[in-house]
């Protein structure tokens, strides 16, 4: 096989992985440095940017805009949801939520706007369902035991990502069993 053929192959598997495990492959990016990180993401198509977008940190995030070709990062966004975009954007520099508002159509621009501008803790404020909350009375098993298999999956995709933290992962589970039986205690 040619470096020609052997660099497309490894083109079309990097683009597969980041479409169908974009948690994962943010969970690899966010470990990457960050000239790493945007080689990785401006060699794709922005449907793939969009894809692994929703699951990297509000950090990196913020160092990959503003070194993102403006007409990738265009494309992007437009193929963001307004909900999406409404939950990262907050959370990165003044700087950098201003380039990605710009680069909206003036509609998708006013929805995202209007969505972050609810006040925290509203009952109209945009939730990010990645971030388990809590009540000061309540056992963490309560909510857990609600979305336990979705979190299963992410707690065991995080741990296979971060090369297999198995001890951490048993840990977790230990700690979901004692809050378990102390709750139904």
């Amino acid at each position: 096989m040619d470096d020609a053929a052997r660099t497309l192959a490894l083109d079309r598997v990097n683009r597969q992985f980041l479409l169908e495990h974009p948690a994962q492959a943010a969970d690899v990016i966010d470990g990457f440095g960050r000239a790493a990180a945007v080689q990785v993401l401006a060699g794709h198509q922005a449907d793939t940017l969009a894809t692994v977008w929703r699951h990297l940190s509000p950090a990196r995030i913020d160092e990959i805009v503003p070194a993102l070709p403006e007409k990738l990062l265009k494309q992007a966004l437009h193929a963001l949801d307004p909900g999406v975009l409404a939950i990262s954007l907050p959370r990165i520099s003044e700087e950098s939520r201003t380039r990605c508002l710009a680069l909206l159509p003036r509609r998708a621009e006013a929805e995202v706007r209007r969505l972050m501008d609810y006040p925290a803790g509203s009952a109209g404020r945009v939730m990010d369902k990645r971030i388990p909350s809590f009540r000061g009375e309540q056992p963490a098993a309560v909510p857990l035991a609600a979305d336990d298999v979705a979190l299963r999956e992410r707690v065991e995709t995080r741990a296979l990502a971060s090369g297999g933290r198995a001890n951490w992962f048993r840990r977790f589970q230990l700690s979901i069993a004692l809050e378990r039986s102390f709750a139904s205690s």
